[in-house]
């Protein structure tokens, strides 16, 4: 195991070498193939049409054929090296447009290394603006980033691993892609009646949702301090300062509504958008004076209730009474939303079916933390990689 010297790209392992993109591999620039849209269907054909970010189409050129690495040449992309890949790396006959540099390999150096080492990193100090937010990279500055360099066998070792994290990643993704569209489709028959539980067979009532909740009138007129909610279209009701990440709602409480725990609301002038959620945070909290509360009369499940309002053919009625509501405002007001018709089961059938959706709901979680924390290991592991931190036997090129 060797020491580590500083480079110009920080410290680096003493047997790995220091150089600048130019000088390890090749810019293919010259074969890039600007095309607008309209052109593009024009030429529609079996190969891929990449942009810096991913592929935009299918035409029937090709320019490129073998592996390579792309980077973004303009954009605001290059501020979300965090968080967003910059690189690609592609394979086989494809085109590329002229927003991002092709590299090619040079000598004994792996593109899959290139794509690998400046994938999240920071080049920002290399950029030429343009305008506020965006940046360009220009062929020059690239052919002088510098870059740590290893031997090819540990470049290739390295490479191994972080492909098949990558692997293992794009499994789970797909894993959590199948389960919601499961989960989907099994919300849309329970909620619909379309399918039934086993052991119920009730008739749905259909009634209005006056029949089923009340409205909530109480305000916080004694300004007590209790935490302000908002509600999201995908996660329902959340802590405002949690979500927002600071305060945008007012400082004097007074005239805020008061919603309880299992009770129903929804921001007048976004339902529409599905932003309506049963408020399960805390036993008693505040919304904004914009929001419609309402609480479940005797027989209601809140839940059940709450994700059957979601569904888009409920959002079709909520816009329709919206836009036919006196408001005109663009806000749909208790008495028009209360007005709207829905078919319910019985309690004990609500209940079961919030059950269901709540395990799976649960299931989902899970995998999505599960996703977090592997892609969380991913970028620690690749950066310690990256930087020599920790080595790899070459030996054990693959795992």
């Amino acid at each position: 195991m060797t020491g580590l010297r500083n480079s110009a790209v920080g410290p680096i392992p003493e047997d790995w070498e220091c150089t600048t993109v130019g000088s390890a591999y090749e810019i293919h620039n010259q074969n890039r193939l600007p095309l607008s849209r309209e052109r593009r269907r024009e030429m529609a054909g079996p190969y891929p049409y990449y942009g810096p970010t991913g592929v935009l189409d299918y035409i029937n050129e090709c320019r490129f054929n073998g592996k390579f690495a792309l980077i973004g040449e303009d954009g605001d992309n290059f501020l979300k090296y965090a968080t967003h890949p910059m690189t690609l790396l592609t394979h086989g006959q494809f085109n590329v447009n002229n927003h991002a540099h092709v590299i090619g390999p040079r000598g004994a150096n792996l593109v899959e290394w290139f794509q690998a080492y400046f994938e999240n990193r920071d080049i920002t100090t290399h950029l030429t603006r343009q305008g506020v937010s965006r940046y360009k990279l220009t062929k020059a500055a690239l052919l002088d980033l510098p870059m740590a360099l290893p031997s090819k066998a540990e470049q290739q070792a390295i490479a191994n691993v972080i492909s098949d994290l990558s692997d293992f990643l794009r499994s789970l993704d797909k894993v959590l892609a199948k389960k919601r569209a499961i989960r989907l489709s099994v919300m849309q028959q329970l909620l619909t009646g379309t399918t039934r539980l086993p052991g119920f067979t009730t008739t749905w009532t259909r009634c209005s949702i006056s029949e089923l909740l009340r409205p909530r009138a109480e305000r916080n007129t004694s300004a007590e301090n209790m935490t302000v909610l908002t509600c999201t279209k995908h996660m329902g009701f959340v802590r405002s300062m949690d979500y927002f990440k600071n305060q945008v709602f007012s400082r004097d409480l007074r005239g805020y509504r008061v919603i309880y725990r299992g009770d129903i609301g929804y921001p007048a002038n976004h339902v529409e958008e599905g932003s309506i959620g049963v408020q399960e945070v805390e036993d008693r909290a505040l919304v904004s004076p914009i929001y419609v509360v309402m609480e479940p009369k005797s027989g209601v499940d809140s839940y059940f209730l709450q994700r059957m309002l979601k569904l888009d053919a409920y959002r079709q009625k909520f816009s329709q009474a919206t836009n036919a509501s006196v408001d005109r405002r663009g806000s749909l007001r208790w008495p028009e939303f209360s007005r709207i018709e829905v078919s319910v089961p019985n309690i004990e059938e609500q209940q079961r079916i919030s059950h269901v959706l709540r395990d799976s709901e649960l299931e989902i979680a899970k995998l999505e933390q599960r996703l977090r924390v592997a892609r969380d290991l991913r970028r620690g592991i690749t950066q310690r990689l990256l930087a020599g931190r920790v080595r790899l036997p070459v030996a054990e090129a693959t795992l």
